[in-house]
């Protein structure tokens, strides 16, 4: 009676994992499970298309069959696209977020290429209006930093978010070489900034200088020293 009990336990114990096994298989390879539904959040609508066909892959392949890493991957060949993210569920169900970079500036004399908040330059299908212009001396940015790659001299992007306070600079040219470092030029008028250290009290200079009746008069400020500003005037020497 002994042996034939535990022959009838055994028995069971094989069915269950025979039964599991046929579930998990089902879930697995099963096309009732396929993402036939993916919500798309934060696409623009220049790149709709480019996902639409980069989603249209997943359609006959069952949830846990998806790689997330590497269709996240995929997608993320648009420069522009900064981060993305997919996740789904078994019930054909998933959600992709998407996360772009936000153009601050336009590299001098070129068309598309851009800067973003955080210094990466790359190539933007739009390009918005009104962006700072950036020009950096020759050798000062990293090999391929046209192509979604990051400048190697610090600041100036910094200073692009900074000058917002400052609308008066709206579309001013930021130059960096490696004499004087940072600068804006607005309408013939130049603003010298030197290193990007120290910047609070540099800009704090320039917004007070900004409400000084002499303002329109000045060609060149240099901010250098802030709490010992030079300035160049029309009619006058540096002061």
């Amino acid at each position: 009676m002994k042996k034939t009990k535990r022959s009838f336990v055994s028995a069971r114990i094989v069915l269950a994992l025979g039964l599991v096994a046929n579930l998990a298989a089902a879930v697995l390879y099963s096309p009732l499970t396929r993402l036939r539904g993916i919500r798309v959040v934060g696409a623009p609508a220049y790149d709709q298309d480019r996902i639409d066909r980069r989603l249209q892959r997943l359609g006959s392949t069952p949830f846990l069959q998806v790689n997330f890493a590497r269709v996240e991957s995929d997608l993320q060949t648009l420069p522009a696209l900064a981060r993305a993210e997919l996740s789904g569920n078994l019930f054909g169900r998933g959600v992709l977020k998407l996360v772009y970079r936000e153009p601050i500036a336009r590299l001098l004399d070129s068309k598309n290429t851009v800067m973003d908040r955080e210094g990466v330059f790359f190539r933007a299908d739009e390009v918005p209006p009104n962006l700072y212009e950036v020009r950096v001396e020759p050798g000062l940015i990293a090999p391929g930093a046209t192509v979604a790659g990051q400048v190697s001299v610090g600041g100036i992007a910094d200073l692009c978010g900074r000058l917002r306070d400052l609308p008066a600079f709206d579309g001013a040219l930021i130059t960096f070489d490696r004499t004087q470092g940072l600068c804006i030029a607005k309408e013939s008028r130049r603003i010298v900034l030197g290193p990007p250290d120290g910047m609070d009290e540099k800009l704090e200079t320039l917004g007070k200088a900004l409400e000084d009746p002499r303002w329109e008069d000045v060609l060149e400020l240099n901010l250098m020293a802030p709490s010992s500003p030079v300035y160049r005037s029309r009619n006058s020497n540096p002061s």
